[in-house]
């Protein structure tokens, strides 16, 4: 099943958290598993993005910034990024990089701004709001928003 994966990817995205070396070995051997089945050329012409996870637990930290960044951008020649899903740091930048790799914009379409600014807030951790929230929205979109409409007419 893996191998069908790396096969048909057009991009990869390779997280390893920062408090366990051995994710970040896996991920070594993951990347050797792809440059066998695509090939050293295969692999330098596809958006590749390494992610050291849970950058938010610096003090548990086991895996150095600095020799994932050496690994990853010297000698693998990749984007090397860190992030926190638990606090929602660089998530976007994450897939923004892999966009630009691949040479697709990444502007968000008015459309989907509304989308998101209608989706429900949950505070964070740190127990504030993240931005983007029903509190950045325009109140005149608020309240169009939770307008009801209804399609019977009563008589």
């Amino acid at each position: 099943m893996r191998k069908l994966s790396i096969t048909n990817a057009n991009a990869y995205l390779l997280v390893y958290a920062i408090d366990n070396p051995q994710s970040f070995e896996e991920i070594k051997s993951i990347r050797q598993e792809i440059i066998d089945i695509r090939g050293e050329a295969g692999i330098a012409q596809l958006p590749v993005v390494v992610v050291g996870n849970k950058c938010d637990m610096e003090d548990k930290r086991q895996v150095p910034k600095e020799d994932a960044e050496l690994v990853v951008e010297l000698a693998w020649q990749h984007v090397f990024l860190e992030s926190s899903a638990k606090e929602r740091t660089n998530v976007v930048n994450i897939f923004k990089q892999l966009l630009h790799q691949a040479h697709i914009p990444c502007h968000l379409s008015p459309a989907l701004r509304r989308r998101r600014a209608s989706l429900p807030v949950t505070p964070s951790a740190n127990g504030h709001a993240p931005p983007g929230g029903k509190d950045d929205v325009k109140p005149s979109m608020r309240r169009h928003n939770t307008r009801r409409r209804s399609s019977c007419k009563v008589q």
